[in-house]
């Protein structure tokens, strides 16, 4: 469900409704949708986060491009879905404390694509408003950025060779291949560590404190590491 174009709501409007609406970027294992609904890392735990503080969980698809927008003018809540906090997203949205921190690896079919470095001359997919889209427009030789609307595309552009590399979560990497066994990715080692929040309004602070309480609770309990370890075999909570 998307909410009617208005204003970010404050944690006293959504617990009006009783209903927390959350854009999901389809990002395995953060978060994705299968049949029976939306699963993932960060799916659970916003949905326990919610739970905590009273609130059902709604969930919907979203654009990168758009999010910022869908935001501010109160169609969601909340966004997830492996987004990186970083100075300049915090210009324009806010962030909760960050979920956990995670490597970027360089995805490839082609063994010979390992780092960041390896990408001159290549083709790399990007997926359109994403951080890495502007890193990859940085990299300090030639290349080619090919920009995609959505993970999905640009896993299959991955997969038929349309292009020759991209980026991601390392920790993505077991379930992307159970997913697609096929598609033959072969991930490299971790080129730097990005600690991933959901996204707010940067408007009133009212639910990022609510659900940053909630967090440390979580955290604090057990409940976090159990979570964490079942999707990614350890306990990914972000080094003080």
């Amino acid at each position: 469900m998307i909410l009617p174009l208005a204003q970010a709501r404050t944690l006293k409007d959504i617990k009006k409704e009783g209903v927390l609406h959350v854009n999901s970027l389809e990002l395995p294992p953060f978060s994705y949708k299968t049949t029976d609904g939306y699963t993932g890392f960060e799916t659970e735990l916003i949905t326990m986060l919610a739970n905590d503080l009273g609130l059902k969980t709604d969930f919907s698809p979203m654009l990168l491009d758009t999010i910022a927008n869908d935001l501010k003018e109160g169609r969601v809540d909340a966004a997830i879905g492996g987004l990186e906090i970083t100075s300049t997203r915090e210009n324009q949205v806010g962030f909760t404390r960050p979920f956990l921190c995670a490597g970027m690896s360089v995805v490839s079919r082609d063994p010979a694509i390992q780092t960041r470095f390896d990408l001159e001359n290549k083709t790399v997919g990007v997926l359109s408003g994403s951080t890495i889209q502007s890193f990859v427009q940085k990299l300090p030789f030639p290349k080619k950025a090919v920009v995609f609307a959505t993970v999905n595309d640009l896993i299959y552009a991955i997969a038929t060779g349309k292009v020759d590399a991209t980026l991601s979560y390392k920790v993505s990497g077991p379930i992307m291949m159970k997913l697609y066994p096929k598609a033959g990715f072969l991930y490299g080692p971790v080129q730097w560590s990005i600690p991933i929040g959901a996204m707010l309004s940067d408007g009133d602070n009212s639910l990022r404190l609510a659900l940053n309480g909630a967090l440390a609770k979580s955290m604090q309990d057990g409940r976090y590491a159990q979570l964490s370890t079942k999707y990614f075999g350890e306990n990914l909570r972000c080094k003080a």
